[in-house]
């Protein structure tokens, strides 16, 4: 592996020796009393943030919780889950957060994978997982609500009355950067989602990224309207706002008119959001009744339609409009391209940045393909997974000589910008001629009346496959499928990779990070 420069430094090369919580108490001592959670109810600064999370670290000793445990977070995303994390820090134990939009099947089988020894929920989702624990974990099962319930009975403002400096020391720990940190299991676009491992390395360099691709500041206020359970959150944007003493809107779920009001409302500066969720907010009606200028940075973590990147710049006018590529299994340390390049290279993921990751393009044997030709993504940055959790198969499929295969296809071009293709899983095959669906949903996006829209594979009796579109129209729109066939032949499209058939939706399946569950459309 390249030697990179080391994860264990903040960005002012200050070292970590005991990681998140090194990151929170620097806080502490610089930022203390600013703002550093902002919750629907209540904003709490640095030095309370870690003076709640010490108190619950306590009480959650007392039940019996220490080093080495596995500790699931069931939660929504507001403050309790942050207290949960510090304070599971501050016990060394591993955390595993999970997607709480999972149904009961598949909650299961992570709990079977990962057999944690606590899991904390809110009341929200006790119910849930009364349906499917067996009886006898149920004394390993605690409410975040009921933990925190004493607490809540104090104006945490007054904090320095309420307990003695001793009853918040806890044991000094000692923390193996190197060892298991965190469980975060991918969206299983693919198949059923596998356990991505993370050391404390490796969420250290996903927030050292995200702070370096964001120029995140101190003064910046920061929403992240993805989950907190998804690594690019978990990993990233938490950790940067940690590194850089950075203000975060909290969100529980997605909604556009509560991100549109908290952004006016907070004066949001860097805001990070996947396509879908994009599309969700430029479309909403009363989105130019807000006043946006605040946002100074604008991401996204897929690629977006070329006339979704247009909308963005009429929406946030002082924004540096960025797009970010990269994987759960990254930590999500990956590349990053500005709009003004993306203008430039269409399809492009920006141009790799050697500090932090390296990218390569090859064949079936591993070995790298000529500039401009077509072969798969691989992979290595010190945010790389160290495995999957009790899947040495999977893991050994995927991690090839230190380098990650990433199931992705793409190109690298002479400036060394990496553009992405498609799938390798998505390849459709028309007689000889192989295509891949995000070019004709490119084209189908530009359509005024498409809202979204998923391209696969569908049996055809003598071309093997032909090209299947599943559309969502925008509300209050009409249109019919010769016309988007016909619109699809107009944009130049060649011949065979006009869809023979497309299918009409109310909506699609979406994983937590807003891709299109194309296996559970067919």
């Amino acid at each position: 592996m390249p030697n990179y420069p080391s994860a264990n430094f903040t960005n002012n090369g200050e070292k970590l020796k005991n990681g998140e919580i090194s990151l929170l108490q620097r806080s502490v001592q610089f930022f203390g009393e600013c703002p550093f959670l902002i919750n629907d109810k209540r904003i709490y600064s640095f030095q309370e943030t870690d003076i709640i999370s010490s108190w619950l670290s306590h009480r959650l000793s007392d039940i019996g919780i220490k080093q080495g445990d596995k500790v699931i977070l069931y939660l929504e995303g507001g403050a309790e889950f942050v207290f949960s994390r510090f304070s599971l820090r501050k016990l060394g134990t591993v955390i595993i957060p999970l997607n709480n939009t999972l149904d009961d099947s598949e909650i299961q089988r992570i709990i079977d994978n990962v057999e944690p020894d606590w899991i904390i929920v809110s009341r929200k989702f006790f119910s849930i997982l009364k349906k499917i624990i067996f009886t006898d974990f149920s004394e390993r099962i605690i409410i975040i609500e009921e933990m925190l319930r004493d607490f809540k009975k104090f104006e945490v403002k007054g904090h320095q009355g309420l307990f003695e400096t001793k009853q918040l020391e806890l044991p000094t720990l000692t923390t193996d950067l190197n060892s298991n940190a965190a469980i975060c299991y991918t969206s299983g676009t693919t198949g059923h989602p596998k356990g991505v491992v993370y050391t404390h390395q490796n969420i250290l360099a996903s927030g050292r990224w995200m702070a370096h691709v964001t120029d995140m500041q101190h003064n910046d206020v920061l929403l992240n309207a993805i989950p907190i359970y998804v690594s690019s959150n978990f990993n990233g944007h938490f950790i940067a706002s940690l590194m850089q003493g950075t203000s975060i809107v909290l969100l529980n779920k997605f909604d556009p008119e509560d991100v549109l009001t908290k952004i006016e409302t907070h004066k949001v500066t860097i805001l990070h959001a996947t396509g879908n969720m994009y599309v969700k907010l430029l479309n909403y009606k009363n989105i130019f009744d807000y006043n946006l200028t605040s946002i100074r940075v604008v991401t996204w973590s897929n690629l977006l339609p070329t006339v979704l990147q247009k909308q963005l710049v009429m929406a946030f006018p002082n924004a540096k409009i960025l797009q970010l590529y990269g994987f759960a299994e990254g930590g999500p340390v990956g590349t990053s391209i500005s709009l003004e390049d993306l203008i430039k290279r269409p399809n492009s993921c920006g141009k790799i940045d050697p500090d932090f990751a390296c990218f390569r393009v090859v064949d079936k044997k591993g070995n790298d393909v000529p500039i401009g030709e077509i072969g798969e993504i691989i992979y290595q940055s010190p945010g790389l997974m160290r495995t999957y959790y009790r899947n040495p198969k999977a893991t050994k499929k995927a991690i090839r000589d230190g380098w990650y295969y990433t199931g992705d296809l793409g190109r690298l071009d002479q400036d060394n910008f990496l553009y992405f293709v498609g799938r390798k899983k998505e390849i459709i095959n028309i007689g000889k001629e192989k295509l891949h669906p995000v070019e004709i949903e490119e084209v189908l996006f530009k359509h005024p009346a498409v809202l979204d829209v998923a391209v696969v594979s569908a049996p055809h009796p003598t071309l093997g496959q032909e090209i299947k579109a599943f559309v969502v129209v925008k509300e209050g729109v009409r249109v019919n499928s010769d016309e988007l066939i016909d619109f699809c032949a107009k944009q130049n499209l060649k011949s065979y990779k006009i869809p023979s058939k497309i299918e009409f939706r109310s909506s699609f399946p979406k994983n937590s990070m807003g891709k299109t569950l194309k296996n559970k459309l067919i």
